[in-house]
């Protein structure tokens, strides 16, 4: 086991400083939250449901292989950067080539598919020039995933935050702005879109290039580590983007626009429960990574897991209760098809938490392989799921597919915890009131200070 000692000063310096950053990504993510329920009420509105099914798929194109084709490299150069043995000033150079090269070969894919008329019912549905952006829109995606992974590794979270609140504002101006200019409504908001993402990758860029002044020159070691370390977890990485996405892709092929409108805005609503894990994810990784002390490690694991898990197990049962009602009524009878859906996802995103928290403590620890086997065994049993029910049931299908893939996932995490850490997972489950206080004074204790 790995195990370093920590001089005190400095181990107390790091707990503040993760607590800070935590209350700062909890914060930005209460602002998102309203932020992406606003704009997807009104763009689905003015879509419709078929429309916001085909704008749904043009979003999915532009970014679902991106990920799946990176052969680990994100996840390794996030390894690379918080384990403070490169740094983003003498890597960006490196970063933007590899971007450039990885969001080629995903244009090629995505252009093959549709030459051959491989995009399926949905995909015909697409507007003249809808291509040429989708086909833009992997570049900037490719470049600007990468470089916020690597500004994330650094713990720069101010500037992540700032960047994820200004996409809830940016991205749908334009898409609304657009969707009333141009006369094909999905064209449209295609177009703002890709304006929207432009300007977000500015302003990344510009803000990377004033804090870090990069070195512009191809870093070999950086490159090759980063493979080497990512390609260990691209195949469970690979099984986590299929497992979440490839849901809608199936739905986009071989099931209607409409059946796709309805299921996105069920799964984006269920997947609202991960902002919290989200916020935390990236902290606790570094944390960890950077720590080396597998007791304390275990126990920030713990206890982070405890309380979110207490808070959004509540959020689920408030979900369930007032999902049926609240759909219909925010974005019209149309999207009624949503309900059902998102009552099905709501179990398994909740479940989903769980083996999202676990997999930082096993990744940042060096158990790369463990979240492999996790994430293909759940995603192989997902797609089977989604190949079999899809067909037959629609959206159904498709939600039951993921809901179970996400229970098998934290399943099998709470199986590899206990074994591999010798805990009990009854100690992961439910906060106590004393962990419940401390959470909410170090909150308000920064609020104030801010």
């Amino acid at each position: 086991m790995r195990q370093f000692g920590l001089h005190p000063q400095n181990t107390l310096h790091q707990k503040m400083s993760s607590t800070k950053y935590a209350v700062q990504n909890l914060l930005t993510r209460a602002i998102l939250i309203p932020l992406g329920i606003i704009s997807s009420v009104v763009i689905a509105r003015m879509l419709g449901v078929e429309g916001r099914g085909v704008y749904a798929y043009i979003v999915l194109l532009s970014s679902f292989f991106i990920p799946v084709l990176s052969f680990g490299y994100p996840a390794g150069a996030v390894y690379e950067v918080s384990t403070r043995r490169f740094s983003v000033k003498n890597i960006s150079a490196s970063n933007f080539v590899i971007s450039l090269l990885q969001g080629a070969l995903v244009a090629v894919v995505i252009l093959g598919l549709w030459h051959f008329g491989l995009l399926g019912k949905t995909g015909q549905q697409i507007p003249t020039g809808g291509m040429a952006i989708i086909l833009s829109l992997i570049f900037i995606n490719t470049l600007f995933r990468f470089s916020s992974k690597n500004i994330l590794a650094d713990s720069w979270f101010s500037l992540y935050n700032i960047l994820e609140i200004l996409r809830k504002i940016i991205v749908p101006v334009m898409v609304i702005a657009m969707i009333i200019i141009f006369s094909d409504d999905v064209f449209g908001g295609a177009v703002g879109l890709l304006l929207g993402s432009v300007m977000l990758l500015f302003i990344l860029m510009y803000n990377i290039w004033s804090r870090y002044r990069p070195v512009v020159q191809l870093n070999a070691d950086y490159i090759r580590r980063s493979y080497a370390y990512g390609i260990k977890g691209w195949f469970g990485q690979l099984s986590v983007n299929a497992n979440t996405r490839i849901d809608q892709l199936i739905l986009g092929g071989i099931a209607s626009a409409e059946a796709l409108g309805n299921y996105s805005i069920a799964v984006m609503l269920s997947e609202l429960l991960w902002l919290v894990p989200m916020a935390l994810g990236q902290v606790v990784y570094n944390r960890i990574a950077e720590s080396k002390d597998q007791t304390a490690n275990i126990e920030l694991v713990k206890k982070t897991h405890r309380i979110v898990w207490s808070f959004l197990f509540i959020c689920t049962l408030i979900a369930i209760l007032a999902g049926p009602y609240v759909i219909p009524f925010v974005y019209g009878n149309d999207f009624s098809g949503a309900i059902l859906p998102f009552l099905i996802l709501l179990p398994g995103t909740l479940l989903m938490v769980s083996a999202r928290l676990l997999d930082k403590l096993f990744t940042a620890s060096g158990y790369i392989s463990v979240t492999n086997k996790v994430q293909i065994i759940s995603s192989v049993i997902s797609i089977t799921l989604y190949i079999i029910l899809i067909p037959r049931m629609g959206i159904l299908g498709a939600a039951i597919g993921a809901s179970v893939g996400y229970a098998i996932g934290a399943v099998l995490f709470w199986y590899f915890y206990k074994k591999m850490f010798q805990a009990p997972i009854s100690e992961i489950f439910v906060a106590d009131r004393k962990e419940i206080a401390w959470a909410w004074e170090r909150c308000r204790a920064l609020i104030d200070k801010k």
